[in-house]
């Protein structure tokens, strides 16, 4: 919703109304980093160590999955 007059110094008049611009750079790189490893990222600034947390902890899911199924079939 416009606030205020007209910006003299936006483009056409227009005014910012957030930080659309500074932030689409990092949803860009988190949806990046998800989609090459498949985990959901949305904890920033994105840093190796929590990449690499993140794989861990989905390659530990879907071991504990897999024995899940395993107990399941024998029974």
């Amino acid at each position: 919703m416009p606030k205020g007059g007209i910006d003299p110094k936006g483009p056409y008049g227009a005014k910012e109304a957030g930080m659309s611009i500074a932030m689409s750079a990092a949803q860009g790189y988190g949806a990046a980093v998800s989609n090459a490893i498949g985990v959901y990222m949305d904890s920033f600034p994105l840093t190796p160590d929590k990449i690499l947390a993140a794989i861990k902890e989905k390659k530990a899911e879907a071991t504990h999955h897999e024995e899940h199924e395993e107990h399941e079939e024998k029974i």
